[in-house]
């Protein structure tokens, strides 16, 4: 049951196998350096089953360019479906998007789950670690940080009217404070309860129910002590309530006024 042909055989019309199992098979001697088995089409396609070669092109009838064969290459033109991981052998390996269009982008999401690049991970508009996966929020304009934020330089606000604001509820506060240095706002230097200037950082030292001064106080408005024991106004005007004491010289340059019923001027010797 075998017909064997020493020669090209040349059907101008199809071959038929009607056997259950049919095999077509080239049986080369293994001493061969340059063989093979070629099934082409002159001028056209070859389909094998649904899928349609044509020269280095493999598609369906209706879409015959799909996948693009080239040394070193395969080009897909269309979408491609993996049901398993995508392992890239390459030392330097490269995800690349090539297209010209003004409009184009390059978009990696899961339909209903997150994306992880190396230990960031990424669902939806939030970026995080596996452990804590909304450490930032992003929104229109706006970036939000669930957590607490390290720079190791300075931070840049370009608004024109810049504001760092504390929004929690109440009974919590804001505290600005450097471990190991002092804090700069404008001019001011502020060090642990200390406020001054640069070269002159304890002008003002802070404690219980204190102030301390270091240096000369010069106000336009009214110094007050104990609200109206002792004033001493803008235009000079003093009032002590209760007994003046004076280790020195006084000097008087305008009348002095006594209101009391029996006014008195002692003298004293120690």
């Amino acid at each position: 049951n075998a017909v064997a042909v020493a020669g090209m055989l040349t059907v101008s019309d199809d071959v038929k196998l009607s056997e259950d199992a049919a095999v077509i098979t080239h049986t080369a001697p293994t001493t061969a350096t340059n063989a093979g088995l070629a099934i082409s089409s002159t001028n056209f396609h070859v389909d094998v089953e649904d899928v349609r070669f044509t020269n280095k092109q493999i598609g369906t009838t209706t879409d015959a360019d799909l996948i693009t064969l080239a040394d070193n290459a395969v080009a897909v033109a269309g979408t491609l479906t993996v049901s398993d991981d995508v392992k890239l052998s390459e030392a330097n390996a490269v995800i690349e998007h090539t297209s010209t269009d003004a409009a184009a982008s390059l978009t990696i999401k899961s339909s209903s789950g997150y994306v992880d690049v190396e230990s960031v991970r990424f669902t939806s508009d939030e970026i995080g670690i596996a452990a804590d996966a909304d450490l930032i929020k992003l929104t229109d304009q706006q970036v939000s940080v669930r957590g607490k934020l390290q720079t190791s330089d300075d931070i840049l606000m370009s608004e024109a009217t810049a504001a760092l604001t504390h929004d929690a509820a109440s009974g919590v506060g804001l505290a600005i404070t450097s471990s190991n240095g002092y804090v700069d706002v404008e001019s001011v230097r502020f060090t642990g309860l200390q406020m001054g200037l640069d070269g002159a950082a304890d002008l003002i030292t802070l404690s219980n129910a204190n102030v301390k001064i270091t240096g000369t106080l010069d106000t336009t408005g009214y110094i007050k002590v104990a609200s109206t024991k002792f004033t001493v106004d803008a235009t000079g005007n003093t009032y002590a309530d209760g007994t003046l004491g004076v280790k020195g010289v006084s000097t008087l340059q305008d009348d002095l006024l006594l209101s009391e019923d029996a006014a008195v001027i002692k003298h004293s010797v120690a």
